[in-house]
């Protein structure tokens, strides 16, 4: 047994996924047409999942995720700022990390409570965890979760090759569910479980579409020259039964 484990069984009713770059307008047709023409692919992406899983649920509490939120936005930003520019407020006000909730809240007239995280390469897993605290507070109104990432642009100069760069992905929690997702976070030097991923959001997507276990291992690279793994991240489907 590792030094400590932090284990906790989410019931998800229902989850969806959207790639990037596929979004039609009709998907996104409550919110306003401007707006709806200045969202990013990440944007658009993450509202879309979202949405589809609202359409289940109702009003529901929101929690989104992301490493890097906007970050092409953040740059072009950064970029007018430095060759003295004029910065857009529009661009400003959907460069920051909870952009994706206000825009959902405002366009479904939902008032319920909505939380951005980010944590670095474990966004997704504190995240998940963040739902759960939310649900089990109070098990009787639904929370989705969001998570969406776009790769970071060269100039950074980050070696991110797990990076989850293709789709985002959102999931309910509700009391009414029949299955579980089980999420572990172990000590380091923990044996994995079931096949490892590059990526949080790869080993999650695989144990939802698989049903079947998935590992991720979190690296520290703050110093390159002593990169170390900080948790070891384990997932299981669990049904009615189990």
């Amino acid at each position: 047994m590792s030094k400590f484990a932090v284990q906790w069984k989410l019931p998800v009713a229902d989850w969806a996924t959207a790639p990037y770059g596929s979004v039609s307008a009709v998907e996104l047709a409550e919110i306003d047409p401007m707006t709806r023409r200045r969202l990013s692919s990440l944007s658009k992406a993450t509202l879309a999942v979202a949405e589809r899983c609202m359409q289940a649920c109702g009003a529901a509490r929101l929690v989104f995720s992301s490493q890097h939120g906007e970050l092409g936005r953040t740059t072009q930003i950064l970029e007018a700022i430095a060759t003295q520019e004029p910065v857009s407020p529009t661009a400003f006000s959907l460069s920051v990390l909870n952009a994706m909730t206000g825009v959902s809240g405002i366009a479904r007239n939902d008032r319920s409570a909505a939380t951005a995280i980010s944590s670095g390469a474990q966004s997704l897993g504190y995240a998940l965890l963040e739902a759960y605290t939310q649900y089990r507070l109070d098990p009787g109104s639904p929370v989705v979760l969001v998570y969406g990432d776009e790769r970071v642009p060269p100039m950074y100069g980050l070696n991110e090759t797990g990076a989850d760069a293709h789709e985002a992905i959102a999931l309910v929690i509700q009391a009414n569910a029949s299955s579980y997702l089980e999420c572990t976070m172990n000590a380091p030097g923990t044996r994995t479980e079931g096949k490892r991923f590059a990526s949080h959001a790869l080993a999650v997507r695989h144990t939802l579409t698989t049903r079947e276990p998935a590992s991720w291992s979190a690296v520290d690279t703050r110093d390159t020259a002593d990169a170390s793994i900080t948790h070891v991240w384990h997932w299981r489907w669990l049904d009615g039964s189990q």
